[in-house]
């Protein structure tokens, strides 16, 4: 955690959910921006609307990057 590399370029921010509900965020214009290049994503909370986002080690909650090739 210590070493985390630091965030830039915000991609699109978000409301909180609803309890026990997948959210959808689009990515899809910063991933054709980046095509070629080596992209990171990460997430970061700064609201306190209580949205909870959960490690992948959660299994059943753990968040889902689903990539649509076209």
């Amino acid at each position: 955690y210590n070493t985390l590399p630091t965030l830039s370029g915000l991609i699109n921010s978000f409301p909180g959910g609803t309890i026990n509900t997948w959210i959808e965020i689009p990515i899809t214009s910063a991933v054709t921006a980046s095509a070629g290049q080596l992209m990171s994503l990460g997430i970061d909370s700064t609201g306190g609307n209580g949205l909870d986002v959960f490690a992948r080690e959660d299994g059943f909650n753990a968040p889902q990057l689903v990539v649509n090739y076209q």
